[in-house]
């Protein structure tokens, strides 16, 4: 385990550790749904290697999570219908790479504020997406 792993939030929920509402993952990655959303859709890809800032990703890690951002972006814009999946790379409020990624019609939506979310509407969405 790399420092910091044992108590960062996105390793607990990639073990299995804290309920999320993850909808498309793969040896590399998952995609589950944010808990405060900008908009409905907004999700996260999270790598399953700890890492806390993205350009010290290996070349390979860092290509493996940029395509599954893509097929997980084709998932959202399918879904939601609109007309981009706008993305965020930040990291600053878990110490680990996560890309948020935002559907979006214009640019208000992309830079509205997240608000938590509603339980049931976030688990509906979920098994949608999981369906796909």
């Amino acid at each position: 385990m790399q420092a910091g792993e044992n108590n960062c939030v996105f390793c607990k929920i990639i073990r299995g550790e804290i309920p999320d509402y993850r909808f498309w993952e793969n040896d590399h990655a998952i995609a589950f749904l944010g808990i405060e959303p900008k908009v409905p859709g907004h999700s996260l890809v999270v790598p399953k290697q700890h890492v806390p800032y993205i350009f010290d990703m290996t070349d390979q890690n860092l290509s493996e999570l940029m395509s599954a951002t893509k097929i997980v972006a084709g998932k959202l814009k399918k879904f939601t219908g609109k007309d981009r999946v706008c993305v965020i790379v930040e990291g600053f409020a878990v110490p680990h790479v996560h890309v948020h990624l935002i559907p979006a019609d214009n640019p208000e939506e992309f830079m509205s504020p997240a608000l938590p979310g509603d339980k049931t509407v976030l688990a509906d969405l979920q098994a949608k997406l999981k369906s796909d």
